[in-house]
């Protein structure tokens, strides 16, 4: 047997050193808890919703939660002014309120990311051409310029979430610009 391969000729391993274990942070487990919970309740609306949001109960009109005086116990959040249960309607408006705000940071995100890599790669003309285009966004405001889309091509899901990406992407390209330009 050669003195490589024995048993006493193998120098021990340093110690690994193990890292610290990072302490979950309560208030981050309850937020991302509660935006699961819910997430999941809006998509899971049809199965969940104790009524169909459009149905009309006029006899059942502006009653109140069913932990207060004359709540009852079949509308949990109570009914509205033409006696639609108020719970139902919150969990399919969760749908499309979903819908539109990951539709629109999705979008801005994509509009945002490229412009940003493209002025922080190429830098120059093509740099000073977007980070004054952002510049000229940052300077409209929003409200005014919801407001001008609204009135040009009329109130629909799809203007709002237009808007929404138009106004928003200017953020995701000045930190990814600032981060090609860091490297």
């Amino acid at each position: 047997m050669s003195e490589a391969a024995s048993p006493a000729a193998v120098a021990p391993l340093p110690p690994v050193a193990i890292p610290a274990r990072r302490r979950v942070s309560f208030r981050a487990v309850f937020g991302i808890a509660v935006l699961l919970l819910m997430g999941g309740a809006a998509l899971a609306a049809p199965q969940i919703a104790p009524w169909d949001p459009g149905r009309q109960m006029l006899v059942k009109r502006l009653r109140p939660p069913m932990w207060q005086e004359r709540g009852l116990r079949e509308h949990p959040l109570g009914t509205d002014h033409l006696g639609r249960d108020i719970l139902s309607r919150i969990l399919y408006g969760g749908r499309i309120s979903l819908g539109v705000g990951l539709s629109a940071v999705t979008l801005s995100g994509l509009i945002g990311v490229t412009l940003g890599l493209l002025a922080g790669f190429h830098g120059g003309r093509t740099d000073a051409f977007i980070m004054r285009v952002v510049d000229v966004f940052l300077a409209i405001p929003y409200i005014l310029l919801a407001m001008g889309v609204v009135f040009a091509l009329g109130p629909s899901l799809l203007n709002v979430i237009l808007v929404m990406a138009v106004t928003r992407w200017v953020q995701f390209a000045r930190i990814v610009r600032a981060d090609v330009l860091s490297i």
